[in-house]
């Protein structure tokens, strides 16, 4: 390598990390990733399954994401905000979890974190709703999901951020889906 302005090369070692969520022989075959780039890149892979299948990893990646975080040794979280975040599904796996982690640290008003201090959509059972019939010439999900948004904004009067509550998805979630279907 030579370093820019220089007029001598100098010798370099370097180890690539890489990461996907794609399975990678499956791209190759659908030839959506070079063969010879994976076989470059894979000299050890690693497989990792997401957060939700292995959720006993999740009190030792709080601590570490706390360190991190920059939190006093004193702050930690409560039995019930841990068993609800063993509860959740977390589809943004590792980064997700971090995020709450770090939210929870700048947002908390005492040493310990409580669960309504989360601020994660759980999967939590809902009451009082039913689910239509299906017509006889069926509907696509997409409609489904858009006629609960726009009953959840008209239920709000209009606040996005009261009807991702009610949705029970992040705010950004309910902006993608309203750009999606062209809601205004």
């Amino acid at each position: 390598m030579e370093p820019v302005g220089s007029d001598r090369r100098e010798k370099i070692d370097v180890r690539i990390i890489a990461a996907t969520n794609k399975d990678l022989q499956e791209a190759i075959a659908n030839e959506e990733f070079r063969e010879d780039l994976f076989y470059r890149l894979g000299v050890i892979l690693l497989i990792l399954p997401p957060l939700r299948d292995r959720k006993e990893d999740i009190p030792g990646l709080v601590r570490h994401f706390l360190k991190k975080a920059g939190a006093p040794a004193d702050v930690g979280f409560s039995k019930e905000a841990l068993a609800v975040m063993k509860k959740y599904h977390w589809p943004g796996n590792i980064r997700e979890l971090q995020n709450v982690v770090e939210r929870c640290v700048i947002l908390r008003r005492g040493n310990v974190i409580e669960k309504q201090d989360l601020n994660i959509f759980p999967s939590a059972p809902v009451t009082g709703f039913s689910i239509p019939d299906l017509p006889e010439q069926g509907i696509s999900l997409d409609e489904v999901e858009k006629k609960l948004i726009l009953k959840a904004l008209a239920k709000s009067g209009g606040n996005r951020s009261e009807a991702a509550r009610l949705l029970q998805i992040p705010r950004h979630v309910l902006i993608y889906r309203l750009e999606k279907f062209d809601i205004s």
